[in-house]
């Protein structure tokens, strides 16, 4: 597992940078929070100071995913509170460490504990028969 968790979107998530922006700052009141310019492939950055240590919180330009660089312990609550802000449209919302070697679908609601036990090995046999959906947007066979 890497030190990275990324969080994707099937399509466009509906959020704009500004309002990511809002809510981080809302969330996370002493955090520094840059909204970033052309060329650079976040649109906004957090920098969040907290429990869980220092980490980094980017939302990408192309409205399709996040990054977080907490450490494993820090994920379900990054992952959980990325759920809460993201509106629920249908759209399948896929955390994944960034080494592909593990993943966690994102249902509205989710906590910090669910996210744990509800993570999904990908050295688990048969996992990609039972989740076809999130092999597929991942890229795996």
């Amino acid at each position: 597992m890497s030190n990275n968790l990324l969080v994707a979107c099937e399509g466009t998530i509906p959020l704009t940078a500004d309002r990511f922006a809002e809510v981080a700052h809302r969330r996370w009141p002493d955090a520094l929070v840059r909204q970033l310019r052309p060329p650079r492939a976040s649109a906004v950055n957090v920098q969040v100071v907290g429990p869980a240590g220092i980490y980094q919180i980017n939302y990408f330009r192309d409205r399709r995913s996040f990054s977080c660089d907490a450490l494993w312990p820090g994920w379900g609550e990054v992952a959980a509170w990325l759920r809460s802000v993201v509106p629920d449209d249908g759209q399948l919302l896929v955390a994944v460490d960034a080494a592909l070697t593990m993943h966690v679908t994102l249902t509205p609601g989710i906590t910090a504990a669910e996210f744990e036990s509800r993570a999904v090995s990908h050295a688990d046999p048969g996992w990609t028969a039972r989740e076809p959906a999130v092999a597929a947007m991942l890229g795996l066979p």
